[in-house]
């Protein structure tokens, strides 16, 4: 017969140890406020009382209960973990959800897309950033991972027409051709990608059923809009040329403003309203005192320049002419 060793120690050492397959090791490791063991003979385990080394012997049916994830008809596999069972029956199994990849559309230039006076030039080179799908863990349960949704292809487009990532989009703004009307120029961004190829797992480290198919990204946008102003120009003399400079030398107003009151100063002779409507609604004084009628409406139309001299259109013009008043009036516009 041969010489049987005993060791005793912590799993630790164990796990470091060389194993002698004629040496009894005693495991022993705090577990709360006790103690749990394991004994080997070498590399073989046989007995312990930690609950990831206990075993359920035969098939369990769960019978006409249910006892937290278990209900009934569930079959517990012989081989399973008290652990395992335990964890079924004392916590909730939690999914994950998942977020679709995205992309975003980058214009590089000047200016930034929004709202700008026709006339206005713009120089923008566009591009784009990929972010990846995600799998995030729901409600009690903190979990991240990225869906490995490989991009596929970008495509750009100006106002429906393909164009070019990296190269320069150069266009001046315009304000249609109709009073109040807009001139619209859009970018827009759709970006391809496959379906995920990391496999999100549950808190209890089971394979999650949530994927993320192959798709596409909801198109990411920017937009320039060009509009027409209107103006309200305050003229000291009786004899100066109305024209663009004059003009825009007023108070400028965006097309659609229904109504502006302007200060005209001492010594003012003519207040000019300039805009591409054709009929002027109504003006009034100090007081509220009716002066639509003292508009007079222009026999012709003045050209009149944007934010730069690329975009014109002409401009109907009314004027009120009367001596240089020595005192500031209000002037209330309704375009």
């Amino acid at each position: 017969m041969s010489q049987v060793n005993f060791k005793y120690g912590t799993q630790e050492q164990y796990d470091a140890a060389v194993k002698d397959e004629n040496t009894i090791y005693t495991v022993s490791d705090p577990v709360g406020g006790k103690k749990s063991g394991t004994i080997y003979k070498g590399e073989e385990m046989i007995g312990s009382t930690v609950t990831d080394n206990l075993y359920v012997d035969s098939s369990i049916t769960v019978t006409g209960v249910t006892v937290g994830n278990f209900k009934s008809g569930d079959v517990i596999a012989p081989g399973t973990s008290v652990s395992a069972v335990l964890q079924k029956m004392l916590m909730k199994e939690i999914d994950v959800t998942a977020t679709k990849p995205t992309a975003t559309l980058v214009l590089t230039g000047t200016p930034a897309a929004g709202s700008y006076e026709a006339g206005t030039k713009v120089s923008v080179v566009p591009s784009h950033s990929y972010t990846d799908g995600k799998f995030t863990g729901q409600s009690g349960y903190s979990y991240s991972l990225d869906a490995g949704c490989a991009e596929g292809a970008a495509t750009l487009t100006l106002n429906g027409e393909a164009i070019e990532e990296g190269v320069a989009q150069d266009f001046v703004l315009g304000a249609g051709s109709a009073a109040g009307s807009t001139d619209t120029q859009k970018f827009s961004l759709t970006v391809a990608y496959g379906a995920n190829s990391n496999t999100p797992k549950t808190n209890f480290d089971n394979d999650s059923k949530v994927t993320i198919a192959a798709g596409s990204t909801v198109a990411s946008t920017k937009t320039y809009t060009g509009f027409a102003n209107m103006f309200i120009v305050h003229v000291a003399d009786e004899t100066s040329e109305i024209n663009s400079e004059l003009i825009r030398g007023g108070k400028a107003y965006k097309e659609g403003t229904a109504s502006a009151n302007y200060n005209a100063p001492a010594g003012t002779c003519r207040t000019i309203v300039a805009m591409r409507k054709d009929s002027l609604s109504s003006a009034s004084g100090n007081l509220g005192a009716g002066i639509t009628a003292s508009f007079i409406k222009q026999g012709s139309k003045v050209t009149v320049y944007g934010a730069t001299t690329d975009w014109s259109a002409e401009y109907n013009v009314w004027v009120y002419s009367r001596p240089a008043i020595s005192e500031e009036e209000t002037i209330n516009i309704n375009f």
